[in-house]
């Protein structure tokens, strides 16, 4: 007999973490099927059918699930999904990615980091590093002069983002330095593989490429912008 789309085992290999707090925790909204965690500041979404539960993974939203044996889970379903940079406007709005699942973006003004910011900007050579989860990144603080603030909403206040911090989809990075530059985070399916062919196809520009020839384009204007 197949089991049931909310068997606890089941579920649990599906989730990319789970979360130790209860539904006791979080703040009700307006909605019923919509909890809000403090901690996190993060919504959660109640899930009761299988679709919902696969509508919220590939959003990589956190959920609450009552499971078969009526026992709730909170947690976040792995969504396959891969991480997106994008570049404040200001800045030229270049996108960067995709970064897939145990790879550890690095920020900075160093010529091997993944995302190449000129020096002048005063940003230190490994100035954030990004470990890519399933739906999710984990700050790594590079030194204590690297200064990196971040948000979980465009209406909240920044805060200084400490080691060991979890990222989630629509959250905002700052690097703070002689300029300020920030990045929003965005999960999403990566692209299909390309097929292979008789001809070797060239390969696209990497996220480090594409930023370093943006930043030369735009710098100019970035200058312009700055100087208002």
């Amino acid at each position: 007999m197949p089991r049931a789309w909310n068997d606890r085992r089941m579920l649990q290999n599906q989730f990319s973490f789970l979360c130790d707090k209860t539904e006791e925790d979080l703040d009700k909204t307006a909605s019923e099927d919509l909890l809000f965690c403090r901690h996190c500041r993060e919504h959660v979404h109640r899930v009761r059918t299988e679709e919902q539960w696969h509508e919220n993974a590939q959003r990589g939203h956190c959920v609450l699930a009552l499971t078969s044996t009526a026992q709730p889970l909170l947690a976040r379903p792995r969504t396959g999904a891969a991480l997106y940079l994008t570049l404040e406007a200001a800045h030229g709005g270049s996108k960067f990615g995709p970064y897939s699942k145990d790879t550890e973006v690095v920020i900075g003004s160093e010529k091997s980091a993944h995302i190449l910011i000129p020096a002048a900007m005063g940003h230190e050579p490994a100035h954030a590093r990004l470990q890519c989860k399933d739906g999710h990144v984990v700050f790594k603080q590079c030194s204590i002069l690297a200064g990196v603030r971040y948000r979980r909403s465009q209406h909240d206040e920044t805060q200084e983002l400490v080691d060991g911090t979890a990222l989630f989809d629509g959250d905002q990075i700052t690097l703070v330095g002689t300029h300020t530059v920030s990045f929003q985070l965005q999960f999403a399916a990566p692209p299909p593989p390309v097929p292979l062919t008789g001809r070797i196809a060239p390969r696209p520009p990497t996220g480090r490429a594409r930023l370093t020839q943006t930043l030369q384009d735009k710098w100019q204007r970035f200058q312009k912008w700055w100087s208002r």
